[in-house]
């Protein structure tokens, strides 16, 4: 879109790798430590933790124990906001940022409104990335970038806004897919679904962010699903989904679409199932972690601000601020 085009970029210490596309890719991942194969001793870098427990029936004692591996991964959702996208997004906001992320410590953050001038190509994500690997400089990240939204400044640059996504698990692949934009919408933006599946754990991320226009939420929550749905359909495994986003909307009856069918293939707002609501913009709920498929066990969620925001006197914050939205972060047990 714009003046770019699918490409691989390497920056600092040729750890971090970005990727943009906006169609299917197969990422090509290092010859890495089996997590699966109890003998090798794991990246605690890349896997935070792993526990071994035995799980019995009471059907029959001449059923054998059975021996269920369990991750914890911390996930979070965040809207960077593109303030400023005029003069460019600053180091100093990005470096803010990767103190943030680095401070929650993460193993998946995925982003919304992520923005690039697309003919000097510069990416907010690129600039995140090599802030974290200068505070992090032991860490390997996973990174994914992908358009959704064309800007035009005064005729003359072209300013590109997307979804991505950055993982301390190795990337399997990845793929775009498009939210059906109503003929009568009032908003005219393009939204969209990042999906991420993950090497060697069946678990699929969907990072999205929907429209700002409450008239078009309803149409864009029913699309949204069909969408996950479709993908779910496609997998020959139980899998497992997490859906990362900025849904834009406080109004609870809009969430049915996502969470009907809940006891057969339905989603669960992690903040419910934990009883522990999250307002990240002002006193709203915009920002939202939903999950389906068994092993997935919720057992933390919290919001954080991510660096302090000095609002003026016309509502904006200031050039180098973190965000308008408070990270949301959630912690999941994951069995296999």
């Amino acid at each position: 879109m714009g003046c770019s085009s699918s490409t691989e970029i390497n920056v600092k210490r040729s750890q971090i790798q970005l990727f943009e596309a906006d169609g299917e890719e197969n990422l090509n991942t290092y010859n890495k430590k089996d997590m699966l194969n109890v003998k090798k001793k794991p990246n605690p870098i890349i896997y935070r933790a792993i526990q071994t427990q035995k799980k019995t029936t009471n059907m029959s004692n001449s059923f054998e124990a059975k021996e269920v591996k369990q991750i914890v991964i911390k996930n979070m959702t965040f809207n960077i906001a593109n303030h400023n996208s005029s003069k460019g997004f600053s180091q100093y906001r990005a470096k803010n940022i990767a103190k943030h992320i680095a401070e929650i410590n993460p193993d998946i953050v995925g982003f919304q409104e992520l923005r690039e001038n697309s003919c000097i190509k510069k990416n907010s994500l690129k600039k995140i990335l090599i802030e974290l690997q200068n505070i992090q400089p032991d860490f390997k990240w996973y990174s994914v970038w992908v358009p959704s939204m064309i800007y035009k400044k005064a005729g003359i640059s072209i300013c590109v806004e997307g979804l991505g996504l950055i993982s301390r698990f190795p990337i399997k692949s990845f793929k775009q897919e498009f939210i059906p934009l109503e003929k009568n919408a009032k908003d005219k933006n393009q939204r969209s679904v990042l999906f991420v599946e993950l090497e060697d754990i069946n678990l699929q991320y969907c990072v999205t962010h929907l429209s700002y226009q409450d008239e078009d939420q309803i149409e864009q929550t029913k699309h949204l699903r069909k969408i996950i749905d479709n993908q779910y359909a496609k997998s020959e495994t139980n899998l497992k989904q997490i859906i990362l986003g900025d849904f834009n909307f406080h109004d609870e009856e809009k969430t049915k679409f996502l969470l009907e069918d809940e006891e057969i293939r339905g989603f669960k707002d992690t903040a419910v199932e934990l009883n522990n609501l999250q307002n990240t913009w002002n006193l709203y709920r915009y920002d939202r972690i939903y999950y389906r498929g068994s092993g997935l066990i919720p057992v933390k969620i919290y919001s954080q601000e991510g660096c302090s925001c000095n609002v003026n006197q016309t509502g904006y914050c200031s050039n180098h601020y973190c965000s308008d939205h408070f990270s949301l972060t959630s912690e999941f047990i994951y069995e296999f």
